[in-house]
């Protein structure tokens, strides 16, 4: 699931990375289809430029998952990953839900859970596996809401790890549906 998503998150990065270039929107515009918001990894912070998803079907571990590109500046054209984005996975059943990061998901519940976040401001990059990672010695405090009503998403994330890492966003809008590569 990871792989295909990653894969996912290159093919978003090259057509954002073309398509920044040929669509210069004000921000300032009442256009819903117009990201707003900003994305800020550790001390760098950053207007939203461009958001995607892709959306999995249900397997029988983890149930339908969707995932979730958010771009900061347009990264050079052609280039496989971009220099500062966020990227994360989430069971759709995850969604209107506020979900306290700093605690690990509910493993009673069937399709369990699934959630993967991964962030990247230039050389430095951080990740949080709530399949893998000791939760308690990963994330120090935060919350994530994603609510969705198709293609528009209200997203806000706080994250601090432990390790001194820190993530905020705060974006409402239209995402662009990928479809995932076979």
């Amino acid at each position: 699931m990871k792989r295909l998503f990653a894969v996912a998150v290159a093919v978003a990065a090259l057509l954002a990375a073309t398509s920044c270039k040929k669509d210069k929107h004000d921000s300032g515009t009442d256009d819903p289809g117009v990201p707003s918001g900003t994305i800020q990894i550790n001390d760098r912070s950053e207007t939203i430029h461009g958001v995607y998803y892709l959306e999995e079907p249900a397997d029988i571990e983890t149930g339908k998952t969707v995932g979730i590109l958010i771009l900061g500046p347009e990264g050079a054209p052609g280039a496989v990953e971009p220099e500062f984005y966020l990227s994360f996975e989430l069971s759709e059943s995850l969604c209107g839900q506020t979900i306290n990061l700093a605690q690990p998901l509910d493993t009673q519940t069937r399709p369990l859970p699934y959630l993967y976040i991964s962030a990247r401001n230039g050389s430095e990059r951080f990740t949080v596996d709530y399949d893998e990672d000791p939760i308690a010695e990963v994330v120090s405090e935060g919350s994530l809401s994603v609510t969705r009503n198709g293609d528009r998403f209200d997203i806000r994330i706080s994250l601090n790890c432990a390790d001194g890492n820190t993530l905020r966003v705060e974006w409402a809008g239209t995402a662009v549906r990928q479809n995932a590569p076979f």
